[in-house]
């Protein structure tokens, strides 16, 4: 629905280029119609293939699997029909080359840290004093994630705080279990 609804809202502008980041993957079919309804290109930038390895969660069973295969599929397709895919790791390139027919599409531009962009955060380097050690998440918040360590870990570590900072489809099943634990150390 959130793809959806995003795709509405960029509908009503004009456009040349779309370009989509996933996840979440289902922003990119979207995005693909949306390019092609404006007559435009299509750039998406893969951060993880979720769909390959849908089937792998703990929450797929036997009665999804062809739903999965479908979606697999329909992934490729969009896929094959981008103008320029970015990719975010060598394997992530790799994969996605050996997967769609014209690999000169894939460019991979890493997520790396320069010496450049190190040297600039040297300003950043002032210590906060914190009367505790601080752990701190911040993302998605899905059963890829396994927020649910996280949380069993702040429980055998009361004098710790933890701070998780994100949305997404497993939030609420995990407020229930910080607040079934009671953790005080975990917001």
């Amino acid at each position: 629905l959130m793809a959806f609804r995003l795709g509405l809202r960029a509908a009503r502008a004009p456009a040349d280029i779309v370009i989509t980041s996933s996840p979440s993957m289902f922003l990119a079919p979207v995005c693909w119609l949306l390019a092609r309804t404006k007559s435009g290109k299509f750039v998406w930038d893969v951060r993880d293939v979720g769909w390959e390895y849908a089937g792998e969660s703990r929450m797929a069973s036997r009665r999804i699997e062809p739903l999965l295969t479908v979606l697999q599929r329909y992934m490729w397709f969009v896929m094959r029909r981008a103008d320029l895919i970015v990719a975010a790791t060598p394997g992530i390139a790799e994969l996605l080359s050996q997967r769609i027919a014209r690999s000169k599409k894939v460019l991979l531009i890493g997520n790396s840290v320069t010496s450049e962009l190190r040297d600039a955060f040297k300003v950043c380097q002032e210590r906060v004093a914190k009367p505790r050690p601080l752990v701190a998440y911040v993302g998605l918040i899905g059963d890829a994630q396994g927020l649910a360590v996280l949380v069993d870990v702040a429980e055998k570590l009361p004098s710790t705080d933890f701070m998780i900072v994100g949305e997404g489809p497993e939030r609420d099943q995990l407020e229930r279990r910080i607040a079934e634990l009671r953790l005080r150390n975990v917001r």
